[in-house]
């Protein structure tokens, strides 16, 4: 699901606002995004529209999202309805969900399963962003007065001068900037940009300032502390909440470990491509896991070259490309245990280097139990990866995050 996050900065209840950002590859315009909120009646609706059309080696291809959430106008504004249809994925994918009683009936395929019911709320659906008006004065206020522009100023991000807001909130000051773009490079290669529309107050979008990164220590880390905007996380045996405060979760993380040995492999499952099981057998031949996954992953990182493919094909496209990013290599990865009997999924989040934080992908295999594998880099994760989300999901919100997240504190392995 690609979640957004904003927050309307002066917005009165009632108004509808419509926001609209040139989608551009390089400097050539590909596509639009439209991000309206609406009240209608005892409702709100949000809607996301995203419409792209790439050029990928010769072959066209139309990417699209289109997500409505419909919000109680009563706080806490709890989720009411949503539907979902998108190929962002590379396949076609509907759905709709609605609420009843305390469950989350969601609709999919003809069928239907239930859920308990999330904390989603019109607060939380808009998330750690913030959307201000051009110049607006200070002093100026939220809808929900909780609040308030104190001051603006400039600072050097990146070699660049750029704007700065400084917001207080229930007496907390936070700085934001304001750079005027939204997910810059963080999907697909792409830019997003706000596009002035006449007379409608031009909107800037502001993301908090995070502190400097540190460089991450080159050896592998037995655990590392991160504070980070308060969210819903996957449930991981691998971290753990070691506390909130000031909307934010202090989260530590260790390093995965994985079992000196596990039942041998059975045959290859029938349910992955041909050529994909006849890869894995060849790889596998005599080994059981987890040295098979080893075996695959090494064999991924001598075979499979570091390409940026916009859109995440199948593993049987990655495998006759020879070419992908984490995200490729992680589908193949998965796609190759599957073949082996050992079950595997695609998981996303945040990664540690030298230059910051940055959206990553990998995998997790079912060995004594759940066990995060790296593709990239050959073997268990350490606490370099934050694990923030499974599944096919685009990366937009982890390349929105890699800014507010701040390093507290971390701890070599042993050499």
């Amino acid at each position: 699901m690609w979640c957004l996050a904003f927050v309307l900065f002066g917005m009165s209840p009632d108004l509808c606002r419509e926001s609209v950002y040139g989608v551009y590859r390089g400097d050539v315009k590909v596509g639009r995004l439209v991000l309206d909120l609406t009240r209608r009646g005892d409702a709100y609706i949000l809607t996301t529209d995203f419409a792209a059309v790439l050029a990928i080696e010769g072959l066209r291809r139309d990417l699209s999202f289109r997500e409505e959430k419909t919000f109680d106008a009563r706080p806490p504004h709890r989720l009411v309805r949503m539907t979902h249809a998108s190929n962002l994925a590379g396949a076609p994918a509907q759905w709709r969900a609605e609420v009843d009683g305390e469950r989350l009936l969601v609709t999919k395929d003809g069928r239907t399963a239930a859920a308990a019911l999330p904390e989603f709320t019109l607060e939380a659906a808009l998330g750690p962003a913030l959307f201000v008006r051009a110049r607006p004065a200070d002093g100026a206020r939220s809808a929900d007065g909780r609040a308030r522009l104190v001051g603006r100023g400039k600072r050097f991000v990146d070699g660049v001068l750029a704007d700065t807001f400084v917001v207080e909130e229930e007496g907390e000051r936070s700085e934001y900037l304001a750079d005027g773009e939204l997910f810059s490079g963080s999907f697909a290669g792409l830019r997003i940009v706000k596009e002035p529309r006449g007379r409608v107050p031009e909107i800037a979008l502001a993301t908090r300032a995070a502190e400097a990164t540190p460089a991450a220590p080159p050896a592998a880390l037995a655990r590392a502390v991160y504070a980070l905007p308060d969210m819903r996380l996957p449930a991981s045996p691998r971290q753990k909440i070691a506390g909130r405060a000031e909307g934010q979760i202090l989260l530590e993380v260790s390093a995965e470990t994985l079992p000196a040995a596990c039942a041998a492999a059975p045959a290859a499952a029938p349910a992955e491509p041909p050529e994909i099981a006849a890869l894995a057998a060849e790889l596998a031949s005599g080994l059981a896991p987890p040295a098979a996954m080893e075996a695959f992953a090494a064999w991924i990182g001598a075979n499979i070259a570091d390409k940026n493919l916009d859109v995440t094909p199948s593993a049987a496209a990655i495998l006759a490309l020879r070419a992908g990013d984490c995200s490729e290599r992680a589908e193949l990865f998965a796609a190759l245990c599957r073949a082996r009997g050992t079950p595997a999924r695609r998981v996303a989040g945040l990664l540690w280097q030298g230059d910051g934080l940055r959206a990553h992908a990998w995998c997790e295999v079912r060995l004594d139990g759940w066990r995060e594998i790296d593709p990239a880099s050959g073997g268990p994760v350490d606490a370099h990866c934050i694990l923030l989300s499974r599944g096919q999901e685009p990366l937009d919100l982890l390349a929105l995050l890699h800014r507010t997240v701040r390093v507290v504190r971390w701890t070599p392995a042993d050499p």
